[in-house]
C-alpha cells in the first residue's frame, strides 16, 4: 500500500446493548466505506458463533483486528480498550447495532475538513418493528431557569419523526452527539481523557467536556447511520443485555450527571425511566415484579391504617 493509500482514520465497533447485529453492521461497513481505513471490533466475550466469525473476518481482512475480552465489558470501557491501539489521526466510533449509509465517512471527513471541527456527527436514524424514523439531527442544548437557577436541558432535533423531515438539512454546529457514532481527530481524545464510567447519558456528559475544551462539533446531515433497536431479542443476546442496562448502574450513572453538570431535574428523571425501561425490556418479568411489590406496599399501608384505627377502638373496650 503506497502512502498515498495509507489510511488516516480506524473505525472503532464496539457493543452497545447486544451481539447478534455484529456480522451486519461490519459487513455494512465494509460495503459503504469506499476509502481506506483501519477497524478494530471489540469482541466483549461474545457468543461462540459471533467470536468465531469475527476470527475468520479477521483473518480474510488485513485492515481488521479484532481485541477480545474474556469478559463482558460496557461501551465504555470497550471504547477505552481501545485508545492503546489507534495510529491514526481520526476515530470514527460505531455501535455494534448501527448500520451505516452509503458514504457514511466521506461526508464526515470532509464535513471535518471544510469546517475545521475536530468531532462530527452524523444524522441518526432508528429502526424498530420494521419502521424507520429520525432518532437525532443535531443536539442543543437549550437554557432553562427552574426555581431560580440557570439550567441546561439538552434537545434531540427532530426525535421521532419520519424521515422525510431530514430532507434538506444543511450543516451546523451542535452541542452535542450520541454514541451511536461519532468522528473525532485523536489530539481531541487525548485532551478528553478516557472514557468515563457512564451507562446512561454518557453522550451528554462527553459533550459537556467537549464544549469545556472549547471543541466544535459539526452535524452533518449526509451522513447517515441506522441505530438498530429491538426488540425482539434473540436468546443469546439477553446475557449481554441485561448486563449492560444493569439497573443500578443506571441510577449511579444518572446521579453522576446530577451532581456534575446543570441539568434540570425533569431530564434526570427521564433518563432514570429510561433505565427502568430497558432493564424491563431485559428482564420480563421486571415490570410484574414491580407491580407486585407496589400492591404489596399499597396493601401494608392499607393494614397498617387499619389497626391504628382500631388501636383506641381495642382500649376502650378493654377499660
Amino acid at each position: 500500500m503506497s502512502a498515498r493509500q495509507q489510511p488516516n482514520v480506524t473505525v472503532v465497533v464496539v457493543p452497545r446493548e447486544r451481539f447478534s447485529l455484529t456480522r451486519a453492521c461490519v459487513e455494512r461497513l465494509y460495503t459503504h466505506t469506499p476509502e481506506p481505513f483501519q477497524l478494530l471490533v471489540v469482541d466483549a466475550n461474545a457468543p461462540r458463533p459471533i467470536a468465531r466469525w469475527l476470527r475468520q473476518w479477521e483473518a480474510s481482512h488485513a485492515n481488521c483486528r479484532v481485541i477480545r475480552s474474556e469478559r463482558f465489558l460496557y461501551p465504555y470501557e470497550a471504547k477505552n480498550l481501545v485508545l492503546p491501539h489507534l495510529a491514526t489521526p481520526w476515530v470514527a466510533f460505531l455501535d455494534s447495532d448501527v448500520l451505516v449509509g452509503p458514504q457514511w465517512l466521506t461526508w464526515l471527513r470532509r464535513a471535518a475538513d471544510e469546517t475545521g471541527a475536530r468531532v462530527v456527527h452524523p444524522l441518526y436514524f432508528v429502526e424498530q418493528e420494521d419502521e424507520i424514523r429520525i432518532h437525532m439531527t443535531d443536539g442543543k442544548f437549550r437554557a432553562v431557569q427552574r426555581n431560580g437557577q440557570s439550567l441546561v436541558h439538552p434537545v434531540m432535533g427532530h426525535v421521532a419523526q419520519r424521515v422525510e423531515a431530514a430532507q434538506g438539512l444543511q450543516r451546523q454546529d451542535s452541542d452535542f452527539l450520541e454514541f451511536h457514532g461519532f468522528f473525532i481527530h485523536q489530539e481531541v481524545l487525548r485532551r478528553v481523557g478516557p472514557f468515563e464510567p457512564f451507562t446512561l447519558g454518557e453522550d451528554v456528559n462527553f459533550s459537556f467536556r467537549l464544549r469545556d475544551l472549547r471543541e466544535r462539533i459539526v452535524f452533518e446531515p449526509r451522513s447517515v447511520i441506522t441505530y438498530v433497536a429491538g426488540p425482539p431479542f434473540e436468546r443469546a443476546d439477553l446475557p449481554y443485555f441485561r448486563f449492560r442496562w444493569d439497573l443500578e448502574q443506571g441510577k449511579a450513572s444518572v446521579e453522576r450527571l446530577r451532581e456534575r453538570w446543570p441539568l434540570p431535574e425533569e431530564y434526570c428523571r427521564g433518563k432514570l425511566s429510561w433505565a427502568t425501561y430497558h432493564h424491563s425490556r431485559a428482564v420480563p418479568w421486571f415490570s410484574l415484579v414491580k407491580r407486585w411489590r407496589r400492591w404489596l406496599g399499597q396493601a401494608q399501608s392499607a393494614l397498617v391504617a387499619q389497626l391504628r384505627r382500631m388501636v383506641p377502638v381495642l382500649r376502650s373496650a378493654g377499660r
